[in-house]
């Protein structure tokens, strides 16, 4: 192995593992910063904070009805 040649730019089998690696992808190996068993991202249902701020039709209508009575 010369100078020049990294550990990470070896190829092994079909994964090409060189320094360019996205700190996100998981690759099923080890060891490293990317180790661990492949799992898929869970789909969560959105939190209940993301609907603060929208209009509901009951805040509609009490808005409506203030308006009329207080002016």
């Amino acid at each position: 192995m010369d100078a020049s040649m990294n550990m990470m730019d070896f190829d092994f089998g079909k994964i090409l593992f060189s320094d360019r690696i996205d700190a996100n992808s998981v690759l099923g190996i080890a060891v490293g910063m990317n180790k661990g068993h492949i799992v898929r991202r869970r789909e969560l249902p959105p939190r209940p904070s993301r609907r603060k701020g929208i209009l509901t039709n009951k805040t509609k209508a009490v808005r409506s009805l203030i308006k009329e009575v207080c002016g």
